[in-house]
């Protein structure tokens, strides 16, 4: 739990909001992961577009 609040706060402090969200099975908590994983990708490349 400590691991995950960590980063949170490192979301906080680059600007991104964290939302905690309930799953209601194994699967849908993979859907979820799927999901987060893209829209990180997402934003590191719009993040090092806007760094080079």
């Amino acid at each position: 739990m400590r691991k995950n609040l960590e980063m949170v706060h490192q979301f906080e402090r680059i600007g991104l909001d964290f939302v905690p969200i309930p799953v209601k099975s194994t699967e849908h908590k993979q859907e979820l992961m799927k999901l987060f994983r893209l829209n990180l990708d997402e934003i590191m490349e719009i993040a090092n577009a806007t760094t080079n």
